[in-house]
């Protein structure tokens, strides 16, 4: 047995095929969610934004082909309760209060890259290539002058930690995936030192590990001397998704976000819980979060204020929600968890087995090219993201040009990461809707004039501008294949679905068709049940790497790589 099978029954199938139960097919996934009822146990929606760019309203973008709608990014608790949400769209930190007054907290810079949320004591910063410091909260109004010496290197490396923890990938970790499909990244059964979203002082460390017997716990670490609290989970780990700690309230409990499938294999989506422990590390409650109306799934959408009032965040494209949620008590709790998932695995259906899907050639039998590699596939990705080249005027383009308004016949945008940089030699190659290009090709095409990229997209194709460069999500994956152009909706023609998310190998990729693919790389590094993987994207601009979560990844379906094998 080689390498890469070892790997395949060792980490993947150990802790990737629990993930094949986040799967939805058809248009259920995509149908809104239903208005939360009055009195729902689980919490209060404090406030309600509609779709917009007013004072009481966050920013959505439209869903078109290829291009899954954006809207806000994240949250994170303020300094006196209520939390910041960073609106990208319209380029502004908003702050709501508990009785969900809204207002101008800071803003960003134009087309702001702002991905995420974290705050460090009173320094916030936004993850946009790299933490970027916004303001000094001081629990109200606007946050003070951005060049507060808040923003020191202390907790400007607590907040790069931060983001690791919430899925951003540190350019001195993109090693442990460096294209091998062999290196699946981790360590068994132990995940690395992460830190918490927030904190006062020296933010909670800490780190998830699988035991000798199978259990899966968290390990916090906090104060000087360190001392060490030990949170078991108290789920199945062959049910178990994603897990991270939120943080840690004014008295010492401990809060866990844990993503449980209801099934070890099938279709169906990950529930949501934050588990309670005490300063000892007892599990005393949790909290039912109202996922299911989750559709629009931002990097970071729970956040715990100091007192311990647990905020969630849920948007749609045509609105978002903040609420406040309650905690269960133990026993509460407990029931309420197996009959939930109970009803979760009746809904979903006895699970079906289609065998080894690798036996299977693709449907259109297509060449994908002399001697194409898993190995091959991801060096290809990793050299767009890491392809620099020089920003000009005719790439740049005049501000005045950079609008995405189709019905006034604007349909060009520069993409948020090329803000700025005229003139100067940038890295990645920019997501351009519609786009399936060489990297050869796209130097020769920015050298002769044409634009970098277009995030503009629309639902139809009268967005694609002829006279710009870069890849779309689809277009890259195409490319790293070695295919024909295939949109998501007929990647399938040259790809093999696969049976679950425990067959997936690096180079193959998860894709929902007509909105977004991925390309998977391994499990996270960060061993905390996240998957690493490249994407063109709007969101970030171009092409990148970054770690998702289970929910992240509902709807999104597995399919092998056209590599002989």
């Amino acid at each position: 047995m080689n390498c890469l099978n070892i790997i395949l029954k060792s980490q993947l199938n150990r802790s990737l095929w629990l993930l094949s139960a986040l799967l939805c097919l058809g248009d259920a996934c995509a149908a809104p969610a239903a208005a939360p009822t009055t009195g729902d146990p689980r919490g209060t929606v404090i406030k309600t934004f509609p779709r917009g760019s007013g004072a009481q309203q966050l920013g959505i973008t439209q869903h078109t082909p290829e291009a899954p709608a954006v809207g806000p990014t994240g949250l994170v608790e303020s300094g006196n309760e209520g939390v910041l949400i960073p609106d990208a769209v319209n380029a502004r930190v908003l702050r709501v209060s508990p009785t969900g007054k809204a207002e101008l907290a800071a803003p960003l810079r134009p087309h702001s890259l702002a991905q995420d949320i974290v705050r460090q004591g009173r320094a916030v910063y936004v993850l946009e290539d790299k933490p970027v410091y916004v303001g000094s909260d001081t629990g109200a109004g606007k946050l003070l002058d951005r060049a507060s010496t808040e923003a020191s290197s202390a907790p400007a490396a607590a907040a790069t930690a931060m983001f690791e923890a919430n899925g951003a990938v540190p350019e001195d970790s993109i090693g442990e995936t460096d294209g091998t499909p062999e290196n699946s990244g981790g360590t068994p059964g132990t995940g690395r030192w992460l830190r918490a979203a927030s904190g006062e002082g020296q933010p909670d460390e800490y780190r998830t590990v699988r035991g000798d017997d199978g259990k899966v716990r968290v390990e916090v670490r906090r104060g000087e001397p360190p001392r060490m609290t030990r949170l078991p989970i108290a789920i199945a780990p062959a049910l178990l998704g994603s897990v991270a700690l939120l943080g840690t309230d004014e008295d010492g409990r401990f809060y866990v976000r844990a993503e449980q499938f209801a099934q070890q294999q099938g279709v169906g989506r990950a529930k949501v819980w934050v588990l309670r422990y005490a300063r000892d590390g007892s599990f005393d409650g949790g909290y039912d979060v109202p996922d299911e109306f989750l559709e629009l799934v931002p990097n970071r959408y729970l956040a715990l204020s100091r007192t311990g009032t647990l905020y969630f965040m849920e948007s749609h494209p045509d609105r978002t929600r903040l609420w406040s949620l309650n905690p269960f008590p133990h026993a509460q709790f407990a029931r309420r968890q197996e009959e939930t998932i109970r009803r979760i695995a009746a809904q979903q259906g006895p699970i079906r087995s289609s065998g080894d899907a690798r036996e299977r050639d693709s449907g259109s039998g297509e060449s994908t090219g002399a001697g194409l590699t898993r190995a091959a596939i991801l060096s290809t990705a990793e050299a767009y993201r890491t392809a620099q080249w020089q920003v000009t005027s005719a790439n740049y383009r005049p501000d005045a040009v950079s609008a995405c308004v189709p019905a006034r016949g604007k349909r060009w945008l520069r993409p948020a990461y090329l803000e700025g940089q005229l003139g100067k030699r940038v890295t990645g190659i920019p997501y351009n809707w519609g786009g399936y290009i060489t990297i050869a090709a796209f130097m020769q095409r920015t050298a002769e004039g044409y634009a970098g990229g277009n995030i503009c997209t629309c639902r139809k194709g009268d967005c694609v501008d002829r006279r710009a460069a870069g890849v779309d999500c689809s277009g890259f994956v195409s490319q790293t294949w070695n295919v024909k152009r295939r949109t998501t909706a007929r990647l399938k023609e040259v790809a093999r679905p696969l049976p679950s998310y425990a067959e997936l190998r690096p180079g193959d990729a998860m894709n929902k068709p007509g909105s977004h693919v991925r390309l998977f790389v391994s499990l996270s590094p960060t061993g905390n049940g996240s998957i690493r993987a490249y994407e063109a994207s709007t969101s970030c601009g171009r092409v990148c790497l970054r770690d998702f979560s289970t929910r992240q990844l509902e709807g999104y379906l597995p399919l092998g790589a056209p590599v002989k094998e």
